[in-house]
């Protein structure tokens, strides 16, 4: 056992059984060393322990559970569970002869297997998902869940879910058919030739610069990912011939602006029209949620940010899209828009859902006072409860989508699809001047350009010292040039910093090729 710690020499005073002393550096501490705790266990019986450490003349081991059956006579006979043998550990009275063991009532998820078991779990948000509650529900037949979320929005998370999800059942409900050889063999015929495979990797590298390409860039792109030239170019040649006949490639003869020539794949082309069509169908399709906008609740607003007030809750269309350049204060709109809403009655205020790309976005939601989630887990929960034969019912809901720029146009098909199948209404709201998707495409801009939809724009700068201010209104009109002459007039030490923070020697700086490689 520990006797004492010397902290100036970094030393251990270890002492066994018979008062022998041992000393020895911490540094020496390695792999073959276990250290454990004595105390004493209140234990009674029907008590499950955890065993800490392989225990002496047992043949229990280091992360084993065991049930004790009998405490008396200090001695505990216990039992492994799905075993009918039994053993007797003699309990001991001090740190050398005390057996290594400890309360087993907390796992990990899905550790034990049982038919049986009362299951208590705390959860977060992000583990109410299928691996989750599927190794759960190995672990016994009924399940208590402990969430930091209310109970309404645990339990229609949970009714998304099933408890399981077999490969067969899969099958069966991606191919449509009932019986599994015929959905085995539907899933086989599905399946890409080397050269198809090529083109298919392909195009989402392509469509990342543009969302059209060239017969000679998807040819190139392709032979790289062949991998060594295993697939004739004839074959991928003949391949995108073939795609192009059954139109899961469409041709381009002539593109303004763009070129001649070009191809685009189906799928895109298909998003882009859902996205523009989800639009239109929308155009009146709801009552407002106001007729009119109380003028109190907006005066301490920018002209922008009273246009979008005003244009969310008193538009009788299903979709919206508010343009907001950095610093214009979207998430005070936002407060607004929910402090508006908190005045109708119960019985007929909506519910507002903040969906963000990033984590960042939904903090920034949650912290302006609306329940929010990624964007990707409101596609997998609203399709998964789609897959079991539920329609989603969003005719009392709002959605605010945040950063929609960083959306995809896949996703963005996806989300306005979802939201006007259940019969709810969106905001879209984002600059489309900032950091684009990863995926493919630009609905965000797209809806603005060439959708039905009705935009605001708030353009008013609120988070930025005055003098700089002008600065990002000529970058805002892609007046580059005056920008920087603004920002030159401005001295570092006139632009507030935290303290002891780096100041620049110049406000601006220009880096040569030379020097950025320094």
């Amino acid at each position: 056992m520990i006797d004492r710690v010397t902290a100036s020499s970094n030393m251990l005073t270890l002492r066994d059984k018979e008062g022998e002393r041992l000393d020895m550096k911490v540094s020496a501490v390695d792999s073959q060393w276990t250290l454990f705790r004595a105390d004493k266990l209140p234990v009674a019986e029907g008590e499950r322990l955890a065993v800490l450490g392989k225990i002496p003349e047992t043949r229990l081991k280091g992360g084993e559970g065991v049930t004790v059956l009998k405490a008396e006579g200090g001695q505990l006979t216990v039992q492994r569970p799905g075993q009918k043998t039994t053993q007797t550990l003699a309990v001991g009275a001090g740190p050398f002869d005390g057996i290594k063991v400890g309360h087993g009532w907390v796992e990990s998820p899905g550790r034990s297997v049982s038919e049986t078991a009362t299951v208590f779990a705390s959860v977060t948000q992000r583990e109410l998902d299928n691996a989750t509650l599927n190794q759960l529900a190995q672990s016994g037949s009924h399940i208590r869940l402990y969430s930091a979320q209310d109970a309404a929005r645990t339990t229609e998370k949970l009714a998304r879910h099933t408890a399981f999800s077999v490969v067969s059942e899969q099958l069966k409900a991606r191919s449509g058919e009932t019986e599994l050889d015929a959905a085995i063999a539907q899933q086989k015929a599905g399946l890409h030739s080397p050269a198809e495979q090529a083109i298919h990797l392909s195009i989402p590298l392509l469509e990342s610069n543009n969302l059209t390409f060239t017969r000679p860039q998807l040819l190139s792109t392709a032979m790289e990912f062949d991998g060594g030239g295993k697939v004739p170019m004839a074959d991928i040649d003949r391949s995108i011939q073939a795609q192009i006949k059954t139109g899961s490639l469409l041709s381009v003869p002539v593109a303004p602006g763009h070129g001649n020539d070009l191809l685009i794949s189906r799928q895109t082309w298909d998003a882009e029209k859902s996205v523009l069509t989800r639009v239109l169908e929308g155009k009146a399709a709801m009552q407002p949620l106001m007729d009119r906008v109380p003028a109190s609740l907006m005066t301490d607003l920018t002209s922008g940010q009273r246009a979008a007030t005003r244009m969310i809750l008193e538009t009788s269309d299903r979709f919206t899209v508010v343009q907001g350049y950095a610093g214009v204060g979207k998430t005070t709109q936002f407060r607004a828009v929910t402090g508006a809403i908190d005045l109708l009655p119960e019985e007929t205020r909506p519910r507002v859902i903040g969906l963000g790309p990033t984590h960042r976005a939904v903090g920034e939601m949650q912290r302006a006072g609306v329940d929010a989630q990624t964007t990707a887990s409101f596609l997998h929960d609203t399709q998964l409860l789609q897959r079991n034969g539920q329609t989603p019912d969003f005719s009392n809901t709002l959605f605010l989508l945040d950063e929609s720029s960083m959306v995809g146009l896949a996703d963005t098909a996806k989300a306005l699809s979802l939201i006007a199948a259940g019969g709810g209404r969106a905001v879209l709201s984002g600059d489309s001047d900032q950091l684009q998707s990863i995926a493919p495409g630009q609905p965000f801009r797209l809806m603005q350009q060439r959708s039905a939809a009705d935009v605001a724009i708030m353009k008013e700068i609120v988070r930025q010292v005055p003098e700089l201010r002008p600065a990002v209104y000529s970058l805002i009109d892609r007046d580059v040039n005056s920008a920087l002459t603004t920002i030159e007039q401005v001295t570092p030490e006139q632009v507030p910093r935290k303290a002891d923070a780096w100041v620049p020697e110049n406000s601006v700086t220009q880096f040569t090729p030379r020097r950025r490689k320094r």
